[in-house]
């Protein structure tokens, strides 16, 4: 079948088209020519990908995940696909995840007994606003105090300009409590860190602290890494965070501290 999306054309406009693909769906014999097409569709998209992460330099990171070459195998092209899952931006997400909606929707109507992609129920197909993305909750980081406390955590981090401006929800989405309730229902999305990594592993390690205690240490850089994103929206190595974070020394260490102690208190930070 002919691919309908071609790789060296796919742009960040047609993640905005799920419109034409179902248009294009309702054209074809309903059975295994939906299926290769919607699979076509979902390579198209991990090439689009790879090809963004090829230009940033991460050459060595996509040789190592890049296992899998069986294009023909479907389990093997959405394992890749979510392999990347951590490097796509919010709008790559949404349309992922109507894809492998649409997907299991097939599989149901050619009564396949399927579960694609992972084990999605049908009370989040019915209401997408609760499903978390490809992450599973062992990757966000672990806030061990009120929710009231994080919410005011993010508002001054946005307002000390050390995160970008935007809901306090959608920051909450990479945050869960000890016991791996999440904060927040929307998908989850990486967070952008305006300014120097060392002042985002300063921070980490003041929260983390028994002086602070607001955040837990397990696999915390790895944590950090799949959930901040630098200020030039590359991602961040965890080994090169836990390396540093003995040796940094933040140009603005006082004012962090300052809003690590407001956050502990639960009162508003001073400029």
């Amino acid at each position: 079948m002919k691919n309908f999306y071609k790789s060296e054309n796919f742009t960040k406009d047609d993640l905005k088209n799920f419109d034409r693909i179902k248009k294009h769906i309702s054209g074809l014999p309903a059975g295994i020519d939906v299926i290769n097409f919607l699979m076509d569709v979902l390579s198209d998209l991990e090439g689009y990908v790879l090809e963004r992460l090829i230009e940033s330099g991460k050459t060595e990171l996509i040789l190592k995940k890049n296992k899998i070459t069986n294009r023909m195998d479907l389990e093997g092209i959405l394992t890749r696909v979510k392999q990347y899952s951590e490097f796509m931006i919010l709008d790559e997400r949404l349309f992922l995840f109507k894809i492998e909606k649409e997907l299991q929707h097939q599989f149901v109507k050619m009564d396949l007994n399927i579960r694609y992609p992972v084990q999605i129920q049908p009370s989040l197909l019915k209401n997408p606003s609760v499903y978390q993305s490809h992450f599973s909750n062992k990757d966000n980081i672990i806030w061990l105090g009120e929710k009231e406390k994080l919410a005011l955590l993010i508002n001054l981090l946005q307002n000390h300009s050390f995160i970008d401006h935007q809901p306090v929800e959608n920051v909450l989405t990479i945050f869960c409590n000890s016991k791996g309730e999440l904060f927040s229902d929307l998908p989850r999305t990486a967070i952008r860190w305006c300014s120097y990594k060392t002042e985002l592993i300063y921070i980490t390690n003041l929260l983390r602290s028994n002086k602070y205690n607001l955040v837990a240490d397990k696999e915390i850089w790895v944590r950090i890494s799949k959930n901040f994103i630098d200020k030039n929206s590359q991602p961040l190595n965890p080994r090169r965070l836990s390396s540093d974070f003995q040796k940094c020394k933040p140009k603005n260490n006082a004012e962090l501290e300052t809003i690590a102690a407001s956050v502990k208190l639960n009162s508003i930070a001073k400029n």
